[in-house]
């Protein structure tokens, strides 16, 4: 049984579909503005690792549904500045290739009582030829100015408050109304096809939330609740979601060799690392668990000690951990969606549990508390670990594994795509000085790809960077 945690990327959707990038120029705080436009940096990357090869960025919705058409595209998906479309991209695919049913247009409609229906623009998925040939443009707010339309059919139940219809139809009856909203002509154009206007339903609202940075009496709130979520460092995530594969036995390996490893604590890395890379050849090893979390540090080390495979499942295990009068703690869990799979890898994997019980938990096993974007901090342990004590008879191999530390959406908030880039640049400069000053130490990096001696990489989408540079004007 292979296992593949590889969640985040999804299947890739075909190229019909462009996400566009919609600005967002209203928000008046200069520091919350940079910031979510450091989020949109991260999701133009995440869109792409995903599949998302066409994407633009403009002020104007009806631009990118130009730019879409140009591109070929039959459809955009347009998200505005101010998104965090955490699982958007993975749950949308999926609807898009099983449910969605053709509407010209699907978003959030807004019923505004004596007002036309209003579209709120954070998500919207436009049919681009529909949209170029019939419309071209997204019409702006009219008030005070009386409007004769036929009054759409709308659900009787809301999403929230009574505004937020799920789902709206043609009419029959001609009203008046008191002035238009914004998108008003989407919505009065779109009833009148034959496919109508969709509404998202509830299984794609969860997988994003708005910032409402331009709202002056909502954005503060958000703001801090937004901010207090990211600056909660303090997460473990219970199952791997990079991509693991375990041969049926450990390894033979070279026992002359010794061996450090350099592992993250989410999950089992290290156990993983150390199976996949070390063999039984447990003399001469050295494993160093690190992570910015020390509550993570602390759950890993109860799993490295506590965790008996043979005799218990993996998720059975932390159930009981978790459910031991500490409630608040499954608050700090990620990676829940895995868990099943996970565990279940495990249990019919009678090498490894052989291995953990009887190799992995008679090692020494250094934890240390460490944030790897100040490239100081993984120097200082690497000449703890590997340079102080250097045999210069001896061959060692050192294994690093930073997971997706320098794409990561809680640190892509404060950090923007030129900074994380940096931070990942200064260990790749101190990787070339060691493999350049000491012949007898060989780095493999671990990332999405396998494990492989280094040559100048770190875990990163090169091509999604390079998108993300070329669509944001921010960006110089």
């Amino acid at each position: 049984m292979e296992y593949s945690g590889t969640a985040e990327e999804g299947h890739r959707i075909s190229t019909q579909v462009a996400v566009g990038w919609l600005g967002n120029e209203r928000i008046a705080d200069p520091l919350w503005k940079n910031m979510l436009q450091n989020v949109a940096e991260f999701y133009c990357v995440e869109a792409e690792i995903h599949g998302y090869t066409h994407q633009f960025y403009d002020e104007d919705p009806a631009k990118l549904c130009e730019k879409a058409k140009k591109a070929g595209c039959s459809h955009v998906l347009i998200l505005k500045v101010g998104i965090f479309p955490r699982q958007l991209f993975d749950s949308f695919t999926e609807w898009f290739e099983n449910y969605y049913k053709g509407e010209v247009f699907v978003g959030h409609v807004l019923d505004k009582g004596d007002l036309y229906y209003e579209i709120h623009p954070q998500c919207m998925l436009v049919d681009v030829n529909w949209f170029c040939e019939h419309v071209g443009i997204f019409e702006q707010r009219f008030r005070n100015k009386l409007v004769d339309f036929v009054q759409p059919s709308r659900s009787i139940e809301n999403f929230h408050d009574h505004y937020t219809p799920l789902w709206v139809k043609q009419g029959e009856v001609v009203r008046t109304y008191e002035g238009t909203c914004w998108g008003w002509n989407i919505v009065e154009a779109g009833l009148q096809t034959e496919t109508g206007i969709g509404i998202w339903p509830k299984e794609i609202r969860k997988t994003y939330h708005y910032a409402y940075g331009e709202v002056k009496q909502d954005y503060i709130g958000k703001k801090a609740q937004i901010i207090g979520n990211l600056q909660n460092k303090e997460q473990f995530f219970i199952a791997n979601t990079e991509d693991y594969t375990l041969p049926k036995q450990p390894p033979e390996v070279d026992p002359n060799i010794k061996r450090v490893i350099f592992a993250m604590s989410g999950g089992l890395s290290g156990p993983f690392l150390a199976y996949n890379n070390c063999g039984k050849n447990t003399n001469d090893q050295k494993v160093i668990v690190m992570d910015r979390s020390e509550v993570a540090l602390g759950i890993s080390n109860y799993i490295f000690k506590g965790f008996k495979p043979n005799t218990q499942t993996y998720k059975k295990f932390m159930q009981q951990y978790f459910g031991q009068g500490l409630l608040f703690m499954r608050k700090l869990v990620q990676g829940a969606h895995r868990l099943d799979d996970f565990s279940d890898y495990i249990e019919y994997h009678d090498g490894f549990k052989d291995y953990f019980e009887n190799e992995w938990q008679g090692m020494t096993i250094d934890f240390e508390h460490i944030e790897l974007f100040d490239a100081d901090n993984f120097k200082r342990l690497f000449r703890s670990h590997v340079i102080k004590d250097i045999d210069e008879d001896a061959k060692y191999e050192v294994y690093i594994h930073f997971s997706n530390v320098f794409h990561f959406y809680q640190s892509a908030v404060f950090f923007n795509l030129a900074e994380r880039n940096e931070a990942k640049t200064n260990l790749e400069n101190y990787f070339k000085e060691i493999t350049g000053k000491y012949s007898n130490i060989k780095l493999f990096i671990v990332g999405p790809g396998g494990v492989f001696e280094f040559e100048n990489y770190l875990p990163w989408s090169a091509e999604g960077h390079q998108l993300a540079k070329e669509i944001f004007p921010w960006i110089t």
